[in-house]
């Protein structure tokens, strides 16, 4: 039989339906002794020091993308998958405060509506802040900073139920929070650095600019499309010789490729079937596997 605390944590007998957890590959799994799932900060602090005076360990689990260990306990199980939303945007400073459990594709949406963006994005942006940041996930681009190097503020719950705040008033404890695996605590909140998403509607000038004429044909879905359309509207570019076309099938994009006059993509795929066909190709990645093909840059 479970039953569940006054805080709504929900204690499993051994064996019970909903005890056992895994991650979204199913390499890691565990039995845990309770789950929750809080609404709100105060419920999660409650939580976490209700735990703490039973003695049980504690572990957030974000979206499961992770193929570590790192989120499995046979103690009490959390998920902040309820605790989500854009708290504060600062337009001087360019940054974000985003309730924990915010996935990356939700924030990102917000953001596209404010002209701002992360400083660096992964090709999934289905995890949780909390999750994707504390672990380390990496982004986009040899070059580029971990998405957990655009932390500048957080909240931290502690086993008491208190609230560590770090910011750069703390600059050590900021550095040793990033990445921490949860081990400094359970993260309720964060505030992240921001960059203008002035990037594409500069490129897609210079695109225009360049091609003097020449047909350009974009095949783009979802996001992309819409955000390519709202910069091209932006600089009042003309569509005559801009073609926003749905995704092709395999044959007929690889005809489109080997016929293009030239070609720019972020696909290392499609930059290395563009050096086969002898196509111009600017690659919008900061590496590639295929050095050799690189003739600038």
């Amino acid at each position: 039989m479970t039953h569940t605390s006054s805080h709504g944590m929900t204690v499993n007998d051994f064996g019970l339906d909903h005890a056992h957890w895994r991650n979204w590959v199913g390499n890691q799994s565990c039995v845990r002794a309770a789950r929750a799932a809080p609404t709100s900060e105060d419920e999660l602090c409650a939580l976490i020091a209700e735990a703490a005076g039973k003695g049980m360990n504690v572990r957030v689990a974000g979206s499961g993308h992770s193929f570590t260990p790192v989120a499995l306990t046979s103690g009490l199980h959390l998920t902040l998958a309820n605790m989500k939303g854009v708290k504060h945007i600062d337009h001087d400073k360019r940054r974000v405060t985003a309730a924990a459990g915010t996935t990356i594709n939700e924030l990102v949406k917000v953001l596209k509506a404010e002209g701002l963006s992360m400083i660096n994005q992964g090709d999934i942006d289905s995890q949780a802040l909390a999750g994707a940041l504390t672990t380390g996930t990496h982004g986009t681009g040899a070059r580029l900073p971990v998405l957990a190097d655009a932390i500048v503020g957080m909240k931290l719950v502690q086993p008491d139920g208190s609230i560590l705040t770090v910011d750069e008033s703390t600059p050590d404890l900021l550095l040793a929070s990033r990445v921490s695996l949860g081990v400094l605590g359970a993260r309720s909140e964060m505030t992240l650095q921001l960059r203008d998403s002035d990037n594409l509607r500069e490129m897609l000038k210079a695109m225009l600019q360049a091609a003097k004429g020449t047909p350009i044909v974009a095949p783009l879905r979802g996001l992309a499309r819409e955000a390519v359309v709202k910069q091209l509207a932006s600089i009042n570019a003309s569509l005559d010789t801009f073609h926003l076309i749905d995704p092709l099938p395999y044959l007929e994009f690889g005809y489109l490729t080997a016929h293009a006059k030239g070609i720019i993509t972020d696909s290392g795929n499609v930059a290395e079937e563009a050096t086969f066909n002898g196509v111009p190709c600017a690659t919008l990645n900061s590496y590639t596997e295929h050095i050799e093909t690189v003739r600038t840059g």
